[in-house]
């Protein structure tokens, strides 16, 4: 049946095989037989256990049923229509066929923030991989969004496993760092401050420890009164001693960091450092300290200590120090600041991966001999390296540096006050300038205040967050008590400890969800009670 007016409104066309619909000067699915090629490739289709599949614009369903009906239990069918008029036209023709299905939803969205909280708030989430099927013509009319809706969805799914691996090489560190730099603050009150928010009115400039920083340290020492210069870790030891930055970030877990701090313990020079960082590098500078967190799974244990309405500012993972700091920049800096960075380059030329003066350039030197290379290809790049056209020259990278830079990109490239100095390494979609401009931007940059940050007198840590640690305490002596029969066994209670203490296990390989099936499995309960003991000792 042919259609040839044009309607705001979607139109149901008889075909010879169900309905097509007319819709934008567009006919939606075949005019001929509209449901025959869903059908088909809904029967062809074979979904494989832990997998989502998305639906863009589903419109009339045709094939859902066939799909849902082959779907395994642990994954999902999530049908996505960005048109409103399309989603009425679907709910009302389509959505009471499918509605009793426990592993299918819809949803209507413009945003790709609503479709990534809607995806990780699933109840078959994590996934293992995404599928992506068109269930309409309706894709042609809105096609980057539902691009990017694919793109983002695969990134969420690929962001939980990396941070669950994260996870898995912290081991307990993740959490118990947590607990010992809490208990570390309740040592020293006016030392640990809340972190401080929008308070520069001054020009940024972060300093990250990559290759590119070299080049810029003339820059930075002739305008250093111009701007309040946050370094990484890394990048302290490659400014000094002729350049001190107003702050510096820690966000490493692990001991590997601390010859970073070598030669600065009286440096007073405040320190913003993630909860989960190494507690003795917490430790090696004398000055004040402002934590953040970085959230890389979500917890029972972090969702009770949100509820007492104590958590510091939270930051999501993205894997680098270099883009902690941005993020910490963007959060201090207020009135649209400039913010300048260098040191981001996630790449390497000819030389070193590192600044010259670096500790990971240090200790490739320090560490090679005859019979050790500089560039042990197995040891240092195990997934590889490649080679791709940077800024000026052919640089060389690695698959999870390249991950990072589009990371940056993807995070970072909205901000129109974001300034990338580097001459060289992987290009970004923020503005890159040379050092004459960025002369002239920080001297129109309208500065108010000065570079101090704000003195709060809050600290991080008090009676809520006392009270929070205490009752931890107690919970743990409490299930160690039935674990080793002192108190009486009580599965119940086991049950609920373990649930709500979810750092005692959030950490083991094997363990992604926790379910019932999982309280009678003896090696579980084996390695949950080993756990016990040093979180008892980490507490206040």
């Amino acid at each position: 049946m042919e259609h040839k007016s044009v309607s705001e409104a979607p139109q149901l066309v008889k075909t010879a095989g169900g309905f097509s619909v007319f819709y934008r000067n567009t006919y939606l699915y075949s005019k001929y037989n509209a449901a025959r090629t869903h059908e088909k490739r809904a029967e062809a289709l074979s979904p494989a256990e832990n997998t989502l599949i998305l639906c863009f614009s589903p419109v009339l369903g045709y094939g859902l049923k066939t799909i849902l009906q082959k779907l395994p239990s642990s994954s999902f069918l999530l049908c996505l229509e960005y048109d409103e008029a399309l989603f009425q036209l679907f709910t009302g023709y389509t959505q009471q066929t499918l509605q009793t299905a426990d592993n299918y939803t819809v949803l209507y969205t413009k945003s790709i923030s609503d479709l990534i909280r809607k995806i990780e708030n699933l109840p078959l989430f994590p996934f293992k991989q995404v599928l992506c099927i068109e269930g309409s013509a309706g894709t042609f009319f809105y096609r980057d969004f539902y691009e990017n809706a694919e793109t983002f969805a695969r990134e969420a799914v690929k962001r939980y496993w990396v941070n669950k691996a994260t996870l898995i090489h912290l081991g307990k560190k993740y959490a118990r760092n947590f607990f010992a730099n809490y208990k570390e603050a309740a040592k020293n009150l006016t030392r640990f401050k809340k972190f401080p928010k929008k308070c520069l009115s001054v020009p940024i400039l972060v300093a990250a420890a990559g290759p590119g920083l070299d080049k810029a340290l003339p820059f930075i020492k002739k305008n250093r009164d111009s701007f309040f210069l946050l370094a990484v870790d890394a990048a302290l030891p490659a400014l000094a001693p002729e350049i001190i930055p107003d702050a510096v970030v820690l966000l490493e877990s692990q001991v590997w960091i601390t010859p970073c701090f070598i030669g600065f313990t009286n440096s007073k020079i405040p320190l913003f450092a993630d909860l989960t960082a190494f507690p003795q590098a917490v430790n090696a500078l004398s000055e004040t300290v402002y934590f953040f967190f970085t959230q890389y799974t979500k917890a029972r244990w972090l969702d009770r200590l949100q509820r007492v309405g104590e958590t510091p500012a939270v930051f999501p993972p993205l894997g680098s120090v270099g883009l902690t700091a941005l993020q910490i920049a963007l959060a201090l800096s207020e009135n649209d600041m400039p913010i300048f960075y260098t040191g981001l380059n996630f790449s390497w030329g000819k030389a070193a991966t590192h600044a010259k003066k670096a500790p990971q350039t240090r200790t490739l030197y320090n560490t090679t001999d005859r019979f050790y290379s500089l560039y042990p290809e197995n040891t240092v790049f195990p997934l590889g390296y490649q080679h791709m056209q940077g800024i000026q020259n052919t640089v060389t990278t690695t698959p999870n540096l390249l991950s990072y830079a589009k990371i940056c990109d993807t995070v970072f490239g909205q901000y129109k006050n974001l300034y990338n100095l580097d001459t060289e390494g992987i290009l970004f979609k923020n503005k890159r300038i040379d050092f004459n401009t960025a002369e002239k931007i920080l001297a129109s940059a309208k500065k108010k205040g000065n570079k101090l940050l704000s003195e709060t007198e809050e600290s991080v840590f008090n009676e809520k967050i006392k009270n929070f640690f205490s009752s931890e305490k107690k919970r743990l002596i409490e299930l160690k008590a039935i674990f080793t029969g002192v108190a009486k066994d009580d599965p119940e209670k086991v049950k609920h400890i373990i649930k709500e203490s979810d750092y005692l296990y959030l950490h083991f390989p094997d363990v992604t969800k926790i379910s019932d099936k999982v309280f009678t499995d003896v090696s579980f309960l084996k390695r949950v009670r080993i756990e016990i003991d040093s979180f008892i000792k980490t507490c206040y």
